[in-house]
């Protein structure tokens, strides 16, 4: 009879010892995790000038050149303080095609079957100071410019001054009526 007992008892503890083993082999369960709220990708995306004007043309976007130099504390401050605010980086990546210019920059830039180095580019654009962004729109046949905005300013500021070129609200509001600035 004991032997009977040890024949029926010795397989029902061999498979309980097989599922302990299974149990304890499988990866634990990874805790809970608060809700993870997903966060629009806010890197700036740079082009060259020859790029942004293309990518501008291909996707009808608006252009917005930073004319900079490499001693400039206000450009610095600019990058620093303002670029950096996730709202105008999103705003900036759905709306323009941004690239930047190196006033002083001796780089070669082809467009349109032209050759001229970065600082010919911002002589052109008649950059005075700096930190300037140059707003300009693809045209049928040539860039339209639209403004240059030489100087600092918060990135509030600037977050209303890239919905008023983006928006078109030039068309028909003066920039500093949109800003609520006194004149």
């Amino acid at each position: 009879m004991k032997q009977t007992i040890f024949y029926f008892v010795a397989p029902l503890w061999f498979l309980g010892l097989l599922s302990v083993g299974r149990a304890c082999a499988q990866n634990p369960p990874e805790p809970q995790s608060p809700t993870r709220t997903v966060v629009a990708d806010t890197t700036l995306r740079w082009k060259s000038f020859p790029d942004a004007v293309a990518e501008a043309e291909a996707t009808d976007k608006k252009i917005l050149i930073f004319v900079y130099t490499d001693w400039c504390g206000w450009c610095r401050k600019f990058q620093r303080e303002v670029y950096t605010d996730p709202a105008v980086r999103q705003y900036l990546n759905e709306t323009y095609v941004i690239t930047r210019v190196n006033a002083e920059g001796t780089e070669s830039l082809s467009f349109k079957k032209m050759t001229f180095t970065e600082s010919e580019l911002a002589s052109s654009l008649q950059v005075r100071g700096f930190p300037t962004h140059v707003f300009m729109a693809p045209g049928r046949e040539k860039l339209q410019y639209l403004y240059a905005m030489p100087g600092f300013m918060p990135s509030d500021k600037f977050g209303k001054t890239l919905r008023y070129f983006g928006e078109n609200h030039f068309e028909n509001t003066s920039l500093d009526d949109f800003l609520g600035d006194p004149k």
